[in-house]
């Protein structure tokens, strides 16, 4: 079987810094190879329901996974799980209640708006110790093998992996990132061509300002796939398999813009933004206000 574990290990890890070359890009492997034998892996898409973005401090109430096969996209398998809220959830939970410990951004929300929003209180799954949960999560990744697919992948291993440790994986393959430096740069360079599907593609995902997104609900919207049942962990992770289906349906059909300078250009571009972005980031940690 072709090991593509490397591979797609670089998906999550190609915006590390690295001494001399000429910019990230040149880390990247060539996309014919990246997507090179992805018909005989099995996939494991997953996706986590929780309290905030605080792996410390925050909890995971659901997780759900579907094990699939890459040569059709059938589902083999699939768990779901609801956790029972910890006790710090709920002390955080009366405390925002007394108006003690609110977010101080108006776009976050207290904990109570996020369950909602989950649908967390209405769900009909049985509640179990979170550690329980996120441990039948790794027991079911050990079973299958397989490649861990998810939109925003490291934000949800690292909620999980920070409480009941590494996840077992052949490699990991960020649906967010691939669309943002593989994907959107084929789109990009295909419009120059008058490709009139690639602008339609386009059309359905740009912002306000023109810039394509990678958000799951924009990528599925323009690819013609259905959103249903959203903000429940399992109806998420059955949207990931669309977008992903999707998006990799699209890019095997023109693997060969991807030697184009036009696509290079793009991907190039597609880099120094998400650079740019982490650096503002740190900027703004390190001296808030400036950004």
């Amino acid at each position: 079987m072709y090991n593509v574990s490397s591979r797609m290990r670089i998906i999550g890890s190609y915006l590390k810094s690295r001494e001399g070359g000429t910019g990230k890009a040149k880390y990247l492997k060539p996309l014919k190879e990246l997507v090179e034998g992805l018909s005989h892996e099995t996939f494991v898409f997953f996706d986590t329901e929780t309290t905030g973005l605080d792996q410390h401090t925050d909890q995971v109430t659901e997780i759900a996974a579907v094990a699939v096969r890459g040569s059709d996209f059938g589902e083999i398998d699939s768990m779901q799980a609801r956790a029972a809220l910890t006790d710090g959830t709920l002390r955080k939970i009366e405390e925002q209640k007394a108006g003690v410990g609110l977010p101080k951004d108006k776009r976050h929300m207290t904990v109570e708006q996020v369950l909602e929003m989950n649908k967390y209180h209405d769900s009909k799954m049985p509640v179990r110790p979170e550690f329980d949960i996120l441990n039948e999560f790794k027991d079911f990744c050990t079973k299958h093998d397989g490649l861990i697919v998810g939109h925003n992948a490291e934000f949800d291993l690292r909620m999980v992996g920070t409480k009941v440790g590494r996840i077992p994986n052949r490699g990991v393959w960020d649906t967010m990132l691939f669309a943002r430096f593989f994907f959107h740069p084929m789109l990009l360079a295909l419009e120059e061509t008058g490709d009139e599907k690639a602008k339609e593609i386009l059309t359905g995902i740009r912002n306000m300002k023109g810039k394509p997104q990678a958000t799951l609900g924009k990528v599925l919207q323009a690819l013609g796939e259905t959103i249903e049942g959203w903000h429940t962990a399992l109806a998420d992770v059955r949207s990931t398999v669309k977008a992903f289906r999707g998006i990799m349906h699209y890019v095997q059909g023109h693997l060969d813009v991807s030697d184009t300078a036009s696509y290079g250009k793009y991907q190039a571009k597609a880099f120094k933004l998400v650079r740019d972005y982490k650096k503002g980031l740190v900027n703004r940690n390190e001296n808030p206000g400036k950004i």
